[in-house]
């Protein structure tokens, strides 16, 4: 049952901004129809420049078998991948959402009754889930990130995520749709942390579920950071640019690092913790992988 049925249809809205890659989205799909979908609605925004998408929607349709809504919409022409974002969040019907990019998924057989579990129980605006990356077989790496640090950070230190991105893709978060910020349309890189940014720092009611998992896959070779990957400097400079004139009070966004010896040495030590950091988190990775050999 809905709490807030009165403004809303469905308890939650799955939305999947689609761009080709097929296999995915209906991997997607297949892992969602495996479950109970009551209470929940299926949006699929379609930005392909192909008609793959579109025909395994028909199929869909025709098969009868989602268990749920399904609202489909093809965009005529294309319209990039962060207005087609915006675009699902405006036209949620949910109380809450959820946002699947096509290279990540539900980690649980039983993700739907879990989560609406959570959001029937717990009057909160954010549900925050833990984030795990996976390889070409779905097969479990790492952690994206302790979920202890995403605690510490989004309670106490909302700031910093525009230094580091420490939350991993939006797909870990469930959020009341009625406050769910739009992504900024003039950012690439920093697109998911400066919305997390506006997010937290708003003081949001926050409630941290590591029980609930979803799956990133490792191979970014179809995402949108991997068409930016060649002009990675200047995106970044230029960003960092952008937000620090917009957040000038942001200690992390400062560029005047080498006149202000406080801020160069926090940047030097904070930098020097993070790849230390990662490192470790990398040979742990591999120190298990000849393991299983």
């Amino acid at each position: 049952m809905l709490k807030n049925s009165e403004n809303n249809k469905y308890l939650l809205s799955i939305l999947i901004p689609a761009f080709n890659c097929v296999d995915c989205i209906s991997f997607i799909v297949s892992n969602l129809t495996s479950q109970s979908l009551v209470d929940c609605e299926l949006v699929i925004f379609d930005d392909s420049t192909n008609q793959e998408v579109s025909d395994f929607v028909n199929q869909l349709r025709k098969d009868d078998t989602l268990g749920c809504r399904l609202n489909y919409h093809k965009n005529m022409p294309s319209c990039g991948p962060i207005y087609n974002w915006n675009s699902l969040l405006d036209c949620a019907q949910g109380e809450y959402c959820i946002l699947l990019h096509h290279d990540e998924f539900p980690f649980s057989d039983n993700f739907i009754r879990e989560l609406s579990y959570e959001l029937l129980n717990n009057d909160n605006d954010v549900f925050v889930m833990d984030c795990v990356l996976v390889d070409i077989k779905h097969m479990v790496t790492r952690q994206h990130f302790p979920n202890w640090f995403r605690k510490v950070v989004i309670t106490y230190f909302p700031k910093y995520l525009l230094r580091r991105n420490v939350i991993g893709p939006v797909s870990t978060l469930t959020v009341k749709t009625s406050i769910f910020p739009r992504f900024d349309t003039n950012l690439q890189w920093h697109v998911d942390s400066e919305l997390y940014f506006r997010l937290f720092n708003n003081k949001s009611s926050v409630r941290f579920i590591p029980t609930i998992k979803i799956g990133s896959s490792l191979d970014r070779s179809k995402s949108i950071t991997s068409t930016i990957c060649r002009d990675i400097k200047d995106i970044k400079k230029n960003e960092v640019d952008y937000l620090g004139n917009i957040y000038r009070g942001n200690f992390w966004l400062k560029r005047s690092c080498y006149n202000n010896w406080p801020y160069m040495v926090a940047y030097i030590l904070e930098s020097a913790a993070w790849y230390a950091f990662r490192s470790f988190q990398y040979g742990r990775f591999f120190i298990l992988l000849f393991l299983k050999k």
